[in-house]
């Protein structure tokens, strides 16, 4: 003899299991969170930011303004009011809020003319889904290569 399950039956049978199932359901929530901590919250430096960026080391160099890109494939374009040029860089997560990054961009004088180059490469952290600052220093080269000066530089992005 064969047991022989139709639709029927599992309709019947399945009416007759569901508040258990509801039960156990409405249960494994409350006993995963009982003895587990909650993760620490996973910001994303992903999307578009206005940035402000100061020269602590230097407080008569005002501060400039610009616009930061992260991409999801770690690329960053930037730029600011003082360079007015796109630069271009990667970044990367070094720990649950912790960044870094590095780009490169051009350098004009007043007439318009090409003088050399930027590199600048800064770490920091999200401060929040909306929110993050970072710091470090900005090499400068001249159109052979040669490097002429660094500056210190500290920078605060907002989400827009």
């Amino acid at each position: 003899m064969t047991n022989r399950l139709d639709r029927r039956w599992l309709l019947k049978q399945g009416g007759r299991l569901a508040p258990l199932i509801g039960l156990g359901a409405l249960a494994a929530p409350a006993a995963a969170s009982a003895g587990t901590a909650t993760p620490p919250q996973r910001f994303t430096l992903v999307g578009s930011w206005s940035v402000e960026i100061t020269f602590p080391a230097n407080p008569a160099v005002p501060a400039v303004r610009g616009l930061f890109a992260f991409t999801s494939d770690k690329l960053l374009v930037c730029t600011n009011v003082r360079v007015r040029d796109l630069g271009t860089g990667t970044w990367k997560e070094v720990s649950n809020t912790g960044i870094s990054y590095t780009f490169h961009h051009f350098m004009y004088d007043e007439q318009g003319t090409w003088v050399g180059t930027m590199h600048v490469v800064q770490n920091g952290h999200l401060t929040s889904a909306n929110t993050w600052t970072a710091s470090g220093s900005g090499t400068s080269f001249d159109t052979s290569g040669n490097e002429t000066g660094t500056i210190r530089s500290a920078t605060t992005g907002i989400r827009f």
